[in-house]
């Protein structure tokens, strides 16, 4: 008879399941597995989140720099139109600054996102 799994609070690396802690009768090693049956060992738990990590923080740098190149084309279009008033337009410039500013910290950090090796034979 095996032991009845208990929830825990980490979802499922590929499709954000609820995940729960199952220890396998017969060898006693400890299974996560989710709702719909994907199952992980601890170590391929962390390289699951290790990727949704990186994968999340890149989708992020990404989106600062649509932001940029939105921001920038309307500061264009508004001079030229002059269709804002100065302090709104300074508004953009200040909002368009501190996106660059976090996009290039973003970057930084997420270069160096370098998760250690863990070997499968362990």
């Amino acid at each position: 008879m095996s032991e009845p799994s208990v929830p825990i609070r980490i979802t499922c690396p590929e499709c954000q399941g609820c995940i729960s802690l199952e220890i396998e009768p017969h060898a006693g090693i400890p299974t996560y597995r989710c709702q719909i049956g994907h199952g992980y060992s601890i170590k391929e738990m962390i390289k699951g989140k290790e990727v949704q990590v990186e994968n999340s923080l890149w989708t992020t740098v990404g989106l600062y720099e649509h932001l940029e190149m939105l921001y920038e084309k309307l500061l264009n279009e508004q001079i030229e139109a002059t269709t804002l008033g100065e302090e709104d337009i300074e508004c953009i410039r200040r909002r368009l600054k501190n996106i660059t500013e976090l996009r290039q910290n973003l970057f930084r950090v997420t270069e160096k996102n370098t998760p250690p090796p863990l070997n499968d034979g362990d």
